[in-house]
């Protein structure tokens, strides 16, 4: 851990991409929790039977992003092009990363640049990645291309606290 994994709802073939940060639950009936938002793109209300398939790629870069280790060329992946760019100023950040390696933090935060105004911010011994400066609409369409376009789990602030994703 961490690992990246592809959740596929067995019920209607949805699938998800999500972040496994922890172990559990400690529940001998469920073998994974999902957030709010990872069940609901998957249509998931309550126990649902789903598959998990664990993707090695982006779990390797996980595993090197926390560790600090650099990444090879072939572990890097290159932003496709994106309809959505952030401009102008507002009040909601949506944090994309926490790592320990502030150079994986600052590669992170160039590749998302094509998204709109980025920034790493150092708390503790964690870089966190963020894209600044958004307004709610921009937020809004900006989570739903991380979560579909590249697989993220981003997290909204609002004057730096933080907010339900889902309630703008």
């Amino acid at each position: 851990m961490p690992s990246v994994a592809k959740v596929t709802n067995l019920d209607n073939g949805k699938t998800v991409t999500v972040r496994i940060n922890n172990r559990g639950p400690f529940v001998n009936t469920r073998i994974l929790d999902l957030s709010a938002a990872a069940a609901k793109q998957i249509d998931m209300k309550g126990a649902t039977k789903v598959q998990v398939q664990i993707l090695q790629e982006q779990s390797t870069m996980v595993k090197n992003a926390t560790l600090g280790t650099t990444p090879t060329t072939e572990q890097v992946a290159v932003a496709p092009a994106t309809e959505t760019v952030a401009t102008g100023t507002g009040e909601y950040s949506i944090q994309v990363a926490a790592v320990y390696s502030e150079d994986n933090a600052k590669m992170l935060a160039d590749k998302l640049s094509a998204y709109g105004k980025t920034t790493v911010v150092n708390e503790g011994d964690m870089y966190k990645v963020r894209l600044i400066d958004l307004d709610p609409s921009s937020a809004r369409s900006l989570i739903d291309e991380l979560r579909n376009k590249e697989g993220m789990a981003p997290g909204l602030l609002k004057n730096g606290k933080w907010v339900n994703a889902d309630s703008i």
